[in-house]
C-alpha cells in the first residue's frame, strides 16, 4: 500500500484490533492539509472515526473501503491531480463495483446458507456470503471467479496469506484459465484467510 502511495499504514484487521489511542497518534504524526483513511475492516472503521472524533481534526476523511481489496483498487485510482477532491472522487468511484473472494479454512462445523462445511475444509465467500466448501483451494478459486464472469472483467488481483506456499501454480492455473484478464499476485500475509482475491 505505501508503494501505492499510502503515506502510512496501522496494523490492523479481523484478528488485531487498533486502539483509539493508536489511530490518534498516527493523525498527529501526519503533516497534510487533508488525511484520507481507508479501513480494511468494519470494526476498524468504527475505531478510526472514533478517534477522528476525539482528534478533533477537520482534514480527516474516510472512504467505505472495508477490506483490503477495496482499498487497493482505491489506490490505484488515484491520479496525481492538482484538484484534491476530484482525486477523492476518483478513489471512491475505484472501490465501486469490486467483488471480493475470501478463501479460507473453516475452524469449526458450520452450515451457512445451506452449505455444510467441516473443520479444516476450505470454505469460500464471494462478497460475503459463504457459496462453497470444498477439499482444495484451486477448485475454490475457480469457481469463485466463474462466479463473477471474470473472463469479462478487467482486473483479478490476488492477496496470498502468510502461509500460502503455491503462489506458482496458482498464477500458471489462473493464467490458463482467465487469458483475457491482467493478473497481479501480491503478497498480502493475512493470517485469517489463504487468499483474498478482488475482481473489476
Amino acid at each position: 500500500f505505501e508503494g501505492l502511495g499510502c503515506d502510512l499504514v496501522v496494523m490492523g484487521g479481523k484478528t488485531m484490533s487498533v486502539s483509539v489511542g493508536e489511530f490518534i497518534e498516527a493523525y498527529k504524526s501526519l503533516s497534510a492539509d487533508r488525511i484520507l483513511i481507508l479501513p480494511n475492516d468494519k470494526n476498524i472503521a468504527r475505531t478510526a472515526k472514533q478517534a477522528a472524533q476525539v482528534y478533533g481534526g477537520e482534514s480527516l476523511e474516510f472512504l467505505d473501503t472495508e477490506n483490503m481489496v477495496q482499498g487497493y483498487f482505491s489506490l490505484a485510482s488515484d491520479m496525481p491531480y492538482d484538484n484534491i477532491d476530484e482525486r477523492i472522487a476518483l478513489m471512491r468511484q475505484g472501490c465501486r463495483g469490486v467483488d471480493v473472494i475470501e478463501i479460507c479454512r473453516s475452524t469449526r462445523d458450520v452450515v451457512y446458507n445451506g452449505v455444510e462445511c467441516r473443520v479444516g475444509k476450505i470454505v469460500t465467500l464471494l462478497n460475503g456470503d459463504v457459496k462453497l466448501c470444498s477439499d482444495d483451494v484451486f477448485p475454490a478459486v475457480s469457481y469463485a471467479l466463474e462466479n463473477t464472469d471474470a473472463n469479462a472483467r478487467d482486473t483479478v488481483v490476488v492477496f496470498t496469506g502468510k502461509d500460502f506456499d503455491r503462489s506458482d501454480a496458482l498464477e500458471s492455473m489462473l493464467a490458463e484459465q482467465f487469458p483475457d484478464v491482467e493478473l497481479l499476485l501480491i503478497y498480502g500475509g493475512q493470517s485469517t484467510s489463504e487468499l483474498i482475491i478482488g475482481v473489476i
